[in-house]
């Protein structure tokens, strides 16, 4: 098990003929492939300029495998022809390594699973999302037929439980993906991208104790995070007058939409779209000048990222009880878990915190519990045991083989 291809539909950036990762995407790649001597990245290329400037360099010593070349917003016929693409790569290629690793949340990383199974070739698969949700919610957003949905999710879905219970090793991002798509594996992976270290973590006592109450989120700007609950409940908040609020948005997405939303709520004054602000200094500011981070989402989500990068500033949370979230966030008491789709609980539960310091107190410790159990170093010993444990296994198959 000397080579493996890692196949993600995350591009690489090519610059005046220099290749970049982001920092993020760079630490995982690299973490994933440290047990190899021979590391091949199937990604697709994209020559825009990256929103972040947190860029890394890829050592000469990675090898490279395009898949084709990435555009921001497709159509329908580019999809496809980069499908067609990716499965000409991997038919010509795929005798020159030994694994094949996936990150199981993009079209072609489904076909190239069922590639893998039908020529019997081992791979690692890590899934980050509940690929069903996200069908369903994002093709209704899209308006199509409602049956036409229903069945694409069911047949996507018994082709990701093929994979994740064919594959040598499972990563997931929160048990309740493992449950839902491998329940009968015992030895699914959980596992976190996580950037920080336990020095680099922000503490403090309490917090809402300002003139002015900053309510935070970070993600997306679409409906299946749950945007609109939040302006709702937000709304709702306002009228009521009993705290001075403001919510500050960052992240892209659909930021005409919830702009005219605001202005129909009439919250233009108390709500402000910061729009892209890369990972980094930057961000850990909002963070750590915020009062409480809310993440409303309404389904598709593992264990988020964004949660744990709130933890790791001593917010307290008020999320919903979709996938992972929840149920992390119970786990290490470090927020308030509401039922999805609900402006009202959410509005209670931030008021919940606003007015209790006992209860602000215990969240924010738990917040830093649970930052301490997902730095880099943590997430690297559990990916790394469990990658060393694989190779060395594999080696030892590879030797009673020859003999």
């Amino acid at each position: 098990m000397s080579t493996v291809a890692l196949f993600s539909s995350e591009p690489f950036y090519e610059i005046e003929g220099v290749r970049y990762f982001t920092r993020s995407k760079w630490e995982t790649i690299s973490l994933q492939s440290k047990p190899f001597e021979k590391v091949i990245l199937a990604l697709p290329r994209s020559f825009s300029k990256p929103l972040t400037t947190e860029l890394v360099t890829v050592p000469e010593n990675y090898h490279w495998l395009p898949l084709y070349n990435y555009v921001e917003r497709s159509t329908l016929l580019i999809r496809i022809q980069n499908l067609f693409r990716t499965i000409h790569q991997y038919l010509t290629h795929y005798r020159e390594w030994d694994v094949t690793y996936i990150r199981l949340f993009f079209w072609d990383s489904f076909v190239i699973g069922l590639l893998c199974i039908l020529f019997q070739r081992e791979m690692f698969v890590s899934l980050h999302g509940d690929i069903e949700e996200t069908i369903l919610i994002n093709w209704q957003v899209k308006k199509y037929p409602k049956l036409f949905n229903q069945i694409m999710a069911k047949l996507i879905g018994a082709f990701t439980r093929s994979i994740c219970n064919k594959a040598s090793l499972l990563f997931v991002s929160g048990p309740v993906l493992a449950e839902k798509y491998a329940p009968k594996r015992k030895d699914a992976i959980s596992f976190l991208d996580s950037s920080y270290s336990e020095s680099e973590i922000f503490v403090r006592e309490d917090c809402c104790n300002g003139s002015e109450i900053q309510v935070l989120y970070v993600g997306e700007l679409v409906q299946r995070k749950g945007v609109d609950y939040l302006l709702d409940a937000f709304s709702i908040l306002h009228n009521q007058s009993l705290f001075n609020l403001r919510l500050k948005l960052i992240g892209t997405g659909n930021i005409n939409f919830y702009q005219e939303r605001v202005n129909k709520l009439q919250l233009r004054d108390v709500v402000d779209f910061e729009g892209y602000v890369p990972y980094g200094p930057l961000l850990f500011k909002y963070f750590q000048t915020s009062d409480i981070f809310v993440l409303p989402s309404i389904g598709t989500e593992g264990w988020s990222r964004v949660l744990i990068e709130a933890a790791a500033n001593s917010l307290p949370v008020v999320t919903t009880d979709v996938g992972s979230l929840g149920r992390s966030t119970r786990e290490f008491n470090c927020g308030i878990v509401v039922n999805p789709k609900s402006a009202e609980e959410i509005a209670d539960a931030i008021k919940k915190i606003i007015t209790n310091s006992e209860l602000r107190k215990k969240l924010i410790t738990g917040a830093v519990n649970r930052a301490k159990f997902h730095t880099r170093s943590q997430e690297e010993n559990r990916v790394w045991s469990a990658l060393t444990a694989e190779y060395t296994q594999s080696k030892v198959s590879n030797v009673k083989n020859e003999k």
